[in-house]
């Protein structure tokens, strides 16, 4: 009945199991017979492992970074008649904080040139100039001064410095909002000025303070691709920047690098070291004695090791034991090519505490660089944690040195007598919450009767992180991890 409604015609007969199991070893010959072969002695190209698998980090650093579902920096709407400027007093010991504390950080200015600039904005206002006449990409670099400055500025000195009722400990925020606004009205992502650049690299030093590390990172690669079209790579600009002295482009370049080669948490850089060609910063240009870029220099430096070592792991050629042992080296070498003020274990002596009342910023710098390097060291040393918690007594040197290292952060932050508002940047934070947290896993990790408890070392970096959380996003969620983290340590104890 079915063939006669279709024209008359048999059903096609479908084949047997028989004969499809033969034309599929057909197919498949006739498959490995077409294809093209790797020439003798070539190998195709390994997959990159995941970098999270290798670093081993752990979860709970990510949770510290996660943006918030609403953003006040970056959803915060405003227009030029919410734009307000600091009188010109004001403003001038803003702008000196930058330059005695901020400046040596982000490299982003150059100074004198920034004070001449600022003179003549603050004189261009006084004659009747309007806001929104003037240039927003300078605009932009000034309001993220003053966001940085504030942030990090003692509160008794903030409210000397501005009028009564604007000395709040939320001031910095208006002012960030205001840096957006210019770099919005600069129109910094249709075009490639310095201005955005310096702007956004000031900034950095604020975003993960504020908890929006999301806007941080896409800021980040804008600034990066600008200052790669304008040349601050080392390569040939059509338009080269000359609001910069090369310098001062190659300290800013190197900014932009250490931040992107240092990123918590870890991401595959935009960056690697051979697309650029730019010679590490200098100090020849500038004055004798001690100078704050040399600060800048070793963590350059550091960034370079960390980013080398991290390279290593995603190629894979190499045992990741040999990987580390490598990238230990390397950073001893930086430590031992520092200058004397600020080695780890100098401000002991007599010339150099004078030395220190001359330039206060070498204390705080000798401090972090000792920081830095032991938070890098823990780093490279826990990517061997899975090997050492799989084979109890396999790679003890490498557990060895993340604990010694765990230890000494929070120890050395404990006791570094710098004022709680010198110690708000977001990167301290999160080198002790590192710490903090590796020690509170090798304590909760330990076979039963083993006299490991970190818990004294754990309240230690609760206390700092408690101290500092006002003004920085990374400290409060830091503390809220690791006081939950503790509770059920605690629990688990009461009922093992």
């Amino acid at each position: 009945m079915l063939s006669a409604e279709f024209g008359g015609k048999d059903p096609v007969k479908l084949p047997t199991y028989d004969e499809l199991v033969r034309e599929n070893q057909r197919l498949r010959t006739a498959l490995e017979a077409s294809q093209v072969r790797p020439a003798s002695g070539s190998s195709l190209r390994r997959p990159r492992t995941t970098q999270k698998l290798l670093e081993c980090h752990d979860p709970l650093e990510e949770m510290v970074f996660k943006s918030p579902s609403f953003s006040q920096v970056s959803r915060h709407r405003r227009g030029w008649s919410t734009v307000d400027v600091p009188c010109r007093k004001s403003s001038e010991l803003l702008i000196a904080y930058d330059k005695k504390w901020n400046s040596w950080v982000h490299y982003a200015l150059e100074y004198p040139e920034f004070h001449r600039e600022h003179t003549q904005f603050m004189d261009n206002l006084e004659k009747g100039t309007v806001l929104s006449d003037c240039d927003p990409g300078w605009l932009s670099v000034y309001f993220s001064v003053i966001t940085a400055a504030l942030l990090m500025m003692d509160d008794k000195e903030a409210r000397e410095i501005l009028p009564a009722g604007e000395a709040t400990p939320t001031f910095s925020t208006p002012c960030a909002y205001s840096a957006l606004f210019c770099l919005e009205e600069a129109d910094y992502m249709r075009s490639s000025t310095i201005r955005p650049v310096q702007a956004i690299a000031v900034l950095g030093m604020c975003f993960h303070n504020f908890g929006d590390s999301g806007l941080y990172r896409h800021l980040w690669s804008c600034a990066i691709r600008i200052a790669r079209n304008l040349g601050l790579d080392g390569t040939r600009a059509p338009h080269p920047p000359t609001e910069l002295g090369l310098e001062a482009q190659r300290r800013l370049w190197w900014t932009l690098i250490i931040c992107e080669w240092l990123a918590v948490p870890y991401y595959v850089p935009q960056v690697d070291e051979g697309d650029f060609n730019v010679p590490l910063p200098s100090a020849e240009s500038d004055s004798d004695g001690p100078h704050p870029v040399l600060y800048h220099i070793f963590m350059a430096r550091t960034s370079t090791v960390y980013h080398r070592f991290r390279s290593a792991l995603r190629e894979g050629t190499r045992s990741i034991s040999e990987v580390v042992r490598l990238a230990d080296d390397e950073l001893a070498e930086v430590i031992n090519t520092l200058p004397d003020h600020l080695q780890p274990d100098s401000g002991k002596t007599e010339e150099m505490q004078e030395l220190e009342l001359i330039h206060p910023w070498i204390k705080w710098q000798r401090f972090d660089i000792s920081l830095v390097l032991l938070h890098h060291r823990m780093r490279i040393n826990r990517s061997l944690q899975k090997e050492w918690l799989a084979v109890p007594g396999l790679y003890d040197w490498a557990r060895a040195v993340c604990i010694r290292s765990a230890m000494d952060i929070i120890w050395i932050t404990h006791n570094w007598d710098q004022p709680v508002a010198m110690r708000r940047q977001w990167a301290l934070s999160m080198h002790i919450f590192v710490a903090a947290i590796f020690l509170l896993r090798e304590s909760h990790r330990a076979q039963a009767g083993a006299e490991v408890d970190f818990t004294d070392e754990v309240q230690l970096a609760i206390e700092y992180l408690d101290e500092v959380k006002s003004r920085n996003a990374i400290a409060e969620r830091a503390v809220a991890i690791l006081r939950s983290s503790l509770d059920e340590t605690d629990t688990e104890a009461q009922y093992s």
